[in-house]
C-alpha cells in the first residue's frame, strides 16, 4: 500500500503573511478564534502581519507565549487554555519545537491547524510527525498525527532574516531524506504510516537533494545580505516543502536520524541543531553502505562550503569519545530504532566504526583543503 501525507495548501513568498487574507478567508470560518502559539521572539514578527488576514477572514487571535520546549508539560497547558478560550484553530509559529508543539495540541483537539515557519531549519512546518522531547531537551519519542498541517505560510522575507545557521541545518536535514528513503526501499521496510516507500516520493527527495546541493552555497550567501533571491526561495521550498513530500511516502528514517536521537543523550550535543547532527549521520550511512569515497567526498565538500559538521568535534564532542560514542551506539541500536531501517543488519560495532571512519575522514579532509 502506498501512503501520500500532503499539506492541503502551501504558501511561500516574500511578504506572504501580509497577503494572504484571500486564503485565510476560504479557510477560516466567520468569529473563529484562532490562537498563535509563538515564542516571545517570534510573536512579534508574527503579529506584525498576519492578524491583517485574520482580521480580513473575520476571525479574532489569541496568543500563547511558547516556553521553548515541546514537552508533555507545555503541550497539556496549551490544550488546557484552548478548552478555556474557546479555540477553534491553532496557528503556531517558529521553530520546530514551537510548530510541533502547536501540532500536539491540535492533535488532541481535533482541530486545524497553521504552520508558520519563520525558519528553515527542519522540515516540520509541513509534517505528520512530532518530536516529544523532555523539559531538559532528551529526546522521548515521535507522535503520527496522521495528516500534514491544513495550511502553512512561509515568509520567505522573514526566514531570509533568521539566522544563517538555521537554513544551513535545514539543508542538512533535507539531504538526508533521499539517502534514507533509498535504504528503506532497498530493505523493504515501511514508512512511519505503515505504507510502501513509493518512487514518487524518492523523486521528490531526489530534487530537494539536488536543488540544495545545487544552489545551497547562494542560498546561504543571499541569507548572509537577509535576502530572499530566487535560489533563496528554491531552497525554503526544497527544505520545507520537497523534503517532507518526499520523506512522508518514501522513508526518512534510517541511520541519520536514529543517529541524531540518540546524540540527545549527550549534554554538550543539545546544543547541536536537529538538521547538523543529521547531516553527521548521512556521512556514517554512506560509510556502512560502502558507498564510494566520492560520494563522501562530494557532500564533505558542500558541507565545507556551507558549513555543515564533517568531524565529531563538529558536533561538540571532544574529550571522552570512544566512551561517548559507545553510549550513543547503545542508545541508537536499541530495538525498534531508526538504524535498523537498513537493508543490513546494523550492529553496535559496525556503527560504531563507521562513526569513528567519519569523523577520521573529515579530519583527512579538512588536512587536505586547509
Amino acid at each position: 500500500m502506498r501512503g501520500h501525507f500532503l499539506v492541503q495548501k502551501y504558501l511561500q513568498g516574500p511578504g506572504i503573511l501580509e497577503t494572504c487574507g484571500p486564503f485565510l478567508s476560504t479557510f477560516l470560518a466567520s468569529g473563529s478564534k484562532v490562537l498563535l502559539l509563538a515564542d516571545p521572539l517570534v510573536m512579534p514578527l508574527v503579529l506584525k502581519d498576519f492578524p491583517k488576514g485574520v482580521a480580513e477572514a473575520k476571525a479574532m487571535i489569541t496568543t500563547w507565549d511558547f516556553g521553548g520546549e515541546c514537552c508533555e508539560e507545555e503541550i497539556a497547558s496549551v490544550e488546557e487554555f484552548c478548552q478555556k478560550n474557546e479555540i477553534t484553530v491553532i496557528a503556531g509559529a517558529g521553530g520546530g519545537k514551537a510548530l510541533d508543539t502547536a501540532r500536539m495540541a491540535a492533535y488532541h483537539l481535533k482541530l486545524p491547524l497553521i504552520s508558520i515557519p519563520t525558519i528553515a531549519a527542519t522540515n516540520a512546518a509541513t509534517s505528520s510527525l512530532a518530536a516529544v522531547y523532555s523539559k531538559d531537551h532528551v529526546y522521548q519519542y515521535p507522535v503520527k498525527i496522521g495528516k500534514c498541517p491544513d495550511l502553512v505560510i512561509a515568509d520567505s522575507a522573514i526566514i531570509a532574516k533568521a539566522p544563517v545557521r538555521f537554513l544551513v541545518a535545514g539543508m542538512g536535514d533535507a539531504l538526508s531524506t533521499k539517502y534514507e528513503g533509498e535504504a528503506m526501499k532497498a530493505a523493504n521496510k515501511k514508512t512511519v504510516h505503515g505504507t510502501d516507500c513509493n518512487p514518487t516520493s524518492l523523486v521528490l527527495s531526489n530534487l530537494a537533494h539536488e536543488t540544495i546541493l545545487e544552489k545551497g552555497y547562494l542560498a546561504k550567501l543571499s541569507a548572509l545580505k537577509k535576502q530572499a533571491t530566487p535560489a533563496l526561495e528554491d531552497v525554503i521550498e526544497a527544505i520545507l516543502f520537497l523534503s517532507e513530500a518526499g520523506a512522508e511516502g518514501g522513508g526518512g528514517t534510517a541511520v541519520p536520524h536514529g543517529l541524531h536521537a540518540a546524540f540527545t543523550i549527550l549534554p554538550e550535543v543539545k546544543e547541536v541543531y536537529h538538521g547538523e547532527r543529521v547531516a553527521f549521520g548521512i556521512l556514517v550511512q554512506l560509510i556502512l553502505e560502502n558507498k564510494p569515497l566520492e560520494n563522501i567526498r562530494r557532500l564533505q565538500r558542500f558541507y565545507g562550503k556551507v558549513g555543515l559538521p564533517i568531524l565529531l568535534e563538529d558536533i561538540r564532542i571532544v574529550e571522552n569519545v570512544a566512551e561517548k560514542i559507545q553510549a550513543v551506539v547503545n542508545k541508537a541500536c536499541e530495538p525498534g530504532r531508526y538504524v535498523h531501517n537498513m537493508p543490513f543488519t546494523v550492529t553496535q560495532d559496525s556503527l560504531f566504526g563507521a562513526i569513528m571512519t567519519a569523523d577520521a575522514l573529515g579530519q583527512e579532509f579538512n588536512a587536505e583543503n586547509d
